[in-house]
């Protein structure tokens, strides 16, 4: 019988499989994985902010923005 205490060893972490909690909501198809960080609103889960975004049709803008393209012709 060994008693020392690292004899063992750690758990190998490539043995460990994570869990798939769920799908993004935003349709890209990625999985939610237990263990990595993610956006979690209204009981819909989210890959990244960027599928948040798409989700809620919001988009990044500067704020007292005036000037738009979109009025200019070429």
């Amino acid at each position: 019988m060994n008693l020392d205490r690292f004899a063992q060893g750690l758990p190998d972490p490539q043995k460990y499989t994570p869990k798939v909690i769920d799908k993004c909501a935003c349709g890209c198809g990625a999985e939610i994985v237990e263990g990595y960080e993610h956006i979690k609103c209204d009981g819909f889960w989210f890959h990244s902010t960027e599928c948040f975004m798409k989700f809620n049709q919001a988009e990044f803008k500067i704020a007292g923005e005036v000037f738009h393209y979109d009025h200019y012709e070429v």
